[in-house]
């Protein structure tokens, strides 16, 4: 990889490590005219979903484009896939310590298709395809 390569890199998975530090999601119940707390918890489920989804567009096209192809072959695009022995959950089949690793709470299979998105490309881009061991390898 060129250093020009290995700086645009770092830069992104330093963008995407700081969005995902926190959400950035200002946006409040009272600013969408909510009074009840079912409305303000979807007005807070939407700031997050756009924030993940954000935060997936900032990787680079080839890390998303091989994430995609990684997907396939670990879930076939299944974001709420388990693996037949419960250890490996969700799109990108994480271990329950990788997905803690990267951020994520609770079970990975039961997250968003955004979030695990963003998720997957901030632990690839911390380090590398080889995460997926089988499935990178038969996907470049």
């Amino acid at each position: 990889m060129t250093t020009q390569r290995l700086v645009a890199a770092a830069l992104t998975a330093a963008t995407i490590a700081a969005a995902l530090a926190g959400t950035n999601a200002t946006t409040t119940a009272a600013h969408h005219d909510c009074h009840t707390k079912a409305c303000a918890a979807r007005v807070q489920h939407r700031a997050l979903e756009r924030h993940y989804q954000r935060t997936w567009r900032a990787a680079p096209p080839a890390v998303r484009a091989h994430l995609r192809r990684i997907a396939q072959c670990e879930s076939r695009g299944n974001h709420r896939a388990t693996s037949p022995s419960g250890r490996y959950r969700g799109l990108l089949q994480f271990l329950p310590a990788t997905w803690r690793a990267v951020g994520g709470r609770g079970d990975p299979a039961a997250a968003t298709r955004w979030e695990q998105w963003a998720r997957g490309a901030r632990l690839y881009l911390r380090a590398g395809p080889d995460q997926w061991p089988a499935c990178s390898k038969r996907t470049r």
